[in-house]
C-alpha cells in the first residue's frame, strides 16, 4: 500500500533516538507532515490522481473519502489507545532494565488493533479500484528505509551525552537486531500485499480471514521485537537520558485527514523487473 501503513518502526526508533531526523515522515506519497503518521489511503489516491500517476475517477475517489470518513473516529481512538499502551510500556522501563511482560503484551495488542483497522480500510479502498490501478498503487509503495550508517549512529549517540563506549554499544544493539528486523519487515510487506490482493472480497470470506491472520502474526512479531529492543537500549542509558528519550518512542499522532500533494516517488525497483 503506498501509504506505507505499517511504518517501519525500527527506522523511526533510530531517527528518534539518535536525532538523525526527528519526526521525519516516511518515504513515499505524500508525507503526512513532520511528526505525523503516513497519510490515509484516500489521501494517497487524491495525491496519485492529482500528480498524474494514476487516473481515478471522481466517483471512486468520493467513495474512498466516504469509507475513510466513516472509519476516522475508530482509527483516532485506536491511535490514542496505541499511544497510551506504548507510553505505559516505556514507563515500565524507567525504573528498571527488564521487560514488563504484561506491558509489552498490551502495547503489542494495541499496535495490532490499530494496524488491523488501518489495513481493513486499505483493503476496502483497494476494492474500489480496477486491477491495473491496484497494481499501480502497489508499485509505488516505498520499501523500508535503510538504517543510518554506523558512523552517523555513533556520532549522534555521543551528541546525547553518552560516552564513546556506550555510543558504540548502542550501535551494536541495532546492528545485532538489524537482520532480524529487516526479515520481519519483509514478511510484513509480503503478507500485506497478499492481504490487499484480496480487495473486493467480503471481510468474512475465508481467504480474507486466513490471510489476515497471517498478517496479524507478522505485525505482532515485528512489534514485539521492536519493543524488546528498547529494553537493551534502556540498559545502556542513565535514568535521565531515558526519561528524555522515552517520549520520542510513543509514536506519532493520527495522520491528517487531508494531505498536500507532492511529487510521486519512483516505482519500486521490483515493479519494473
Amino acid at each position: 500500500m503506498p501509504t506505507n501503513t505499517l511504518l517501519p518502526l525500527s527506522a523511526t526508533l533510530l531517527s528518534s533516538l539518535l536525532m538523525l531526523s526527528p519526526g521525519a515522515p516516511p518515504p513515499g506519497p505524500p508525507p503526512g507532515g513532520p511528526g505525523f503518521a503516513p497519510p490515509p489511503p484516500h489521501v494517497v489516491l487524491e495525491h496519485m490522481h492529482a500528480r498524474g500517476v494514476l487516473t481515478i475517477d471522481e466517483a471512486t475517489r468520493a467513495a474512498a473519502r466516504q469509507l475513510a470518513q466513516a472509519r476516522r473516529p475508530t482509527l483516532e481512538r485506536l491511535h490514542g489507545l496505541r499511544r497510551q499502551a506504548t507510553e505505559a510500556y516505556l514507563r515500565s522501563l524507567t525504573s528498571g532494565t527488564s521487560t514488563n511482560t504484561q506491558a509489552l503484551a498490551d502495547a503489542a495488542a494495541a499496535e495490532l488493533e490499530l494496524r488491523r483497522a488501518e489495513l481493513e480500510l486499505a483493503r476496502q479502498i483497494h476494492g474500489l479500484l480496477r486491477p491495473e490501478q491496484r497494481a499501480g498503487l502497489l508499485s509505488h509503495r516505498p520499501p523500508a528505509p535503510p538504517p543510518p550508517p554506523s558512523d552517523a549512529l555513533a556520532h549522534h549517540a555521543r551528541a546525547l551525552g553518552v560516552d564513546a563506549l556506550t555510543a558504540d554499544a548502542i550501535v551494536d544493539v541495532f546492528k545485532h537486531h538489524a537482520r532480524a528486523l529487516s526479515s520481519l519487515h519483509a514478511r510484513v510487506d509480503t503478507d500485506r500485499d497478499a492481504y490487499l490482493a484480496l480487495a473486493g472480497l467480503d471481510e468474512r470470506d475465508a481467504r480474507v480471514i486466513r490471510q489476515g491472520a497471517l498478517l496479524e502474526t507478522s505485525v505482532k512479531q515485528l512489534r514485539v521485537r521492536e519493543l524488546e529492543l528498547l529494553v537493551e537500549l534502556r540498559s545502556l542509558l542513565t535514568t535521565a537520558q531515558w526519561d528524555a528519550l522515552a517520549p520520542m518512542f510513543a509514536g506519532p499522532p493520527p495522520p491528517p485527514h487531508h494531505g498536500r500533494h507532492h511529487e510521486p516517488p519512483p516505482p519500486r525497483p521490483d515493479a519494473t523487473e
